[in-house]
C-alpha cells in the first residue's frame, strides 16, 4: 500500500464523483487513505460518497466555503506520507499513485510530482494528450499560462510536510488557487515530472476555470505576491510584464470566444502596454495555431 492520502473536494459533483472515486479505489498501488469533502452540497454527493465507505473511503462534510477549504479540511485529516489531490469531476489512470511515487522515492527532496493527462470528453473518452512541460520549465509555465504546465488538481502529489510548511490553498482564491500553490512551492523545493499522461481531465460546460472575472483577480494576485520576492530564480527575474502581458493576451483570447468584443480590445490594449513584442509572440502563435487547426481539419 502507498502512503499517499486523496483528496477529493465534492459540490454537488452527484453526476461525476463515483467514477472520481472508482478510479482511485481501482489504482495499481492503492492509497492509504481517501477523503471526499462535501463542499455543502444539495444534490445528493454525499450519499454517493457514502456508499464507498466499506471501501474506506472517508466522507467530510463542511457548509459551502469554496474548493480550497475543502482541499484544505481533506489534507488536515492526513496521516500519510504525501497528498494526492483530485477534482470530482475528474479520473485518474490505474498506475497514477504507483508511478508517482516511484518518482518521489527516487528524488526525496521533491516538493512536487506532476504529470501528463488526457483531455477528455464529457462521458470521459479521450480527446488529446497534454504532455507535461520539464520539471525545471514548471514555475515558468505556471506564471506565464503556459500549456504542459502542472495540473495539481488533477497529477499532483505533494508532500504533506510541504504542503502544511506553505500554508496549503489560499482559501480567498478559487480558480487561481491551484496555480498559487504550485508557485509558492516551486520558488522553495524542486520538482519532479512523470511524462505518461496520469489522469483523465473531462471538459464540461460547469467547470470553475471558465470564469474569466476570478481568474483574472487570482492572477494578479499571484503576479504581486510572486515579484514581491526578494530572490526569483533567474529566468523569471524581471519578467512581471512579460507576464502580465500573458494574462491579458489570455483574456483577451477569452473575451473574444464568448462575443464581448468590447473587452477583448481592452485587454489586447492592456498586453501592448505591458510588454508589446511578447503581446505580438503570443497573439501570433495563437493564430498560426488555430490556422493549423482548420487546415489539419480540411484534410
Amino acid at each position: 500500500m502507498s502512503d499517499v492520502a486523496v483528496v477529493i473536494p465534492a459540490f454537488n459533483a452527484k453526476r461525476w464523483l463515483a467514477e472520481a472515486i472508482e478510479s482511485v479505489l481501482s489504482q495499481t498501488r492503492p492509497p492509504a487513505e481517501c477523503f471526499v469533502v462535501d463542499d455543502g452540497s444539495t444534490d445528493g454527493t454525499a450519499a454517493i460518497a457514502r456508499a464507498f465507505s466499506r471501501e474506506g473511503v472517508h466522507l467530510l462534510s463542511q457548509p459551502n466555503s469554496g474548493v480550497s477549504r475543502a482541499r484544505n479540511f481533506g489534507a488536515e485529516q492526513a496521516t500519510a506520507r504525501y497528498l494526492a489531490f483530485l477534482d470530482a469531476d475528474d479520473a485518474w489512470l490505474p498506475h497514477k499513485l504507483e508511478l508517482q511515487v516511484n518518482a518521489m522515492h527516487a528524488s526525496p527532496s521533491a516538493g512536487l510530482c506532476y504529470g501528463g493527462y488526457l483531455n477528455a470528453d464529457e462521458d470521459l473518452v479521450p480527446l488529446n494528450e497534454v504532455v507535461p512541460a520539464p520539471a525545471k520549465e514548471a514555475l515558468r509555465r505556471t506564471l506565464f499560462l503556459e500549456p504542459g504546465g502542472p495540473a495539481l488538481s488533477s497529477t499532483g502529489m505533494i508532500p504533506v510536510e510541504v504542503f502544511r510548511k506553505v500554508g496549503g490553498f489560499k482559501s480567498e482564491l478559487t480558480t487561481g488557487a491551484d496555480s498559487d500553490l504550485l508557485v509558492r512551492i516551486l520558488l522553495q523545493w524542486n520538482a519532479v515530472c512523470v511524462r505518461e499522461p496520469l489522469a483523465l481531465y473531462r471538459q464540461h460546460g460547469g467547470q470553475m476555470h471558465r470564469n474569466a472575472l476570478a481568474m483574472e483577480r487570482d492572477m494578479w494576485h499571484i503576479i504581486d505576491s510572486t515579484f514581491s520576492v526578494v530572490r526569483l530564480p533567474e529566468d523569471i527575474q524581471g519578467q512581471r510584464r512579460r507576464v502580465i502581458a500573458a494574462l491579458e493576451v489570455t483574456l483577451m483570447a477569452d473575451a473574444f470566444s464568448r462575443s464581448a468584443y468590447g473587452t477583448s480590445f481592452v485587454h489586447g490594449v492592456r498586453a501592448v502596454e505591458a510588454h508589446l513584442p511578447h503581446a505580438a509572440k503570443l497573439v501570433t502563435r495563437g493564430l498560426a495555431r488555430k490556422l493549423k487547426v482548420r487546415a489539419d481539419a480540411r484534410t
